[in-house]
């Protein structure tokens, strides 16, 4: 794996067998969150605290699927199925509709207050029975933290335990441990969100693990039809050109080549991969040097000229 420092202060690395191709360690300038989008348009979440690091929700819908390949965890389950309910003003019977599908695509049409929301999710929440489920994307807070109820419920597992097993131990992470998790629990909901921080070393991994298919060394850690599924693009925003899966950004195959994708986190945090130059680009941002943090489009731009360098 051949290295460089990058101008930024970062380092960018360029693949040369099953190592991370691109790591960048980015100074900040300017926040830009992703969570007011919203699209009624179907097709076919990492924070820092206080440090480099990031609250993936990705993680435990990665953790969710060996539950559905155990055969124990049904996407179209309904959440009355599973009995998940809220604080007052609890749940509809129209909302407990849901399914487990809907709340990985973000599209549960379910708009009760969650914790650890911005205030551009408060400000852009819609109406309380506004959408049926399914029908309309909105990159909600409850949807991601609900699905970390459901795994927890299912499993009996420790999501930050089940992390640690499941994927960092498999993919050789040298700085990640079950203490850099934390659940964030909020009186108005019942679901806590689960932060937790990762290096940017262990962020790579991640990434190249998906660029692999899922497949680390001979070892099959998540199977290779998941990582298309949740790869695959479910909602479009337009005003962006971008696409959202399973709680993964999609991005367009005529400007980055087949099934490229990535996760975005408060403050600038990013995993890109792009599979049709072999790259996975990762971005940690300092929030306690950097409060406002890193606009998404500069790691974008940023990530376009990384993969235009590349072979």
């Amino acid at each position: 794996m051949a290295g460089h420092r990058s101008s930024g202060g970062g380092l960018v690395r360029r693949e040369t067998g099953d190592c991370p191709a691109a790591i960048q360690n980015a100074q900040a300038h300017r926040a830009d969150d992703r969570s007011g989008w919203a699209s009624d348009r179907p097709v076919g979440r990492h924070v820092p605290q206080g440090g480099n690091g990031f609250r993936p929700q990705e993680p435990a819908q990665r953790a969710l699927r060996h539950r559905v390949n155990e055969g124990r965890t049904n996407l179209s389950a309904s959440l009355a199925d599973l009995g998940i309910d809220d604080n007052e003003p609890s749940l509809t019977n129209d909302e407990k509709t849901a399914t487990v599908r809907d709340l990985l695509t973000s599209r549960s049409g379910i708009y009760h207050p969650a914790a650890h929301e911005t205030a551009d999710i408060k400000r852009k929440r819609q109406a309380r029975g506004s959408h049926a489920p399914g029908s309309f994307w909105f990159y909600n807070n409850w949807d991601f933290n609900a699905l970390g109820t459901i795994y927890r419920q299912q499993t009996g597992e420790d999501i930050f335990g089940s992390f640690e097993s499941r994927i960092a131990t498999p993919t050789g992470m040298e700085d990640f441990s079950v203490k850099d998790g934390r659940y964030a629990v909020e009186k108005l909901s019942e679901h806590p969100a689960y932060p937790f921080r990762l290096s940017a070393r262990d962020a790579a991994r991640f990434g190249q693990l998906f660029l692999n298919d899922g497949k680390w060394g001979t070892r099959q850690v998540i199977p290779a039809s998941w990582i298309r599924e949740s790869t695959t693009t479910y909602s479009w925003a337009k005003r962006i050109r971008q696409g959202y899966g399973y709680m993964w950004w999609t991005l367009p195959e005529d400007m980055w080549g087949p099934h490229a994708f990535y996760a975005s986190g408060y403050g600038g945090q990013n995993i890109a991969v792009v599979p049709s130059r072999r790259l996975v680009v990762v971005q940690t941002v300092d929030l306690s040097q950097n409060p406002k943090g890193i606009r998404t489009s500069a790691f974008i731009d940023l990530l376009k000229e990384i993969a235009r360098a590349s072979p």
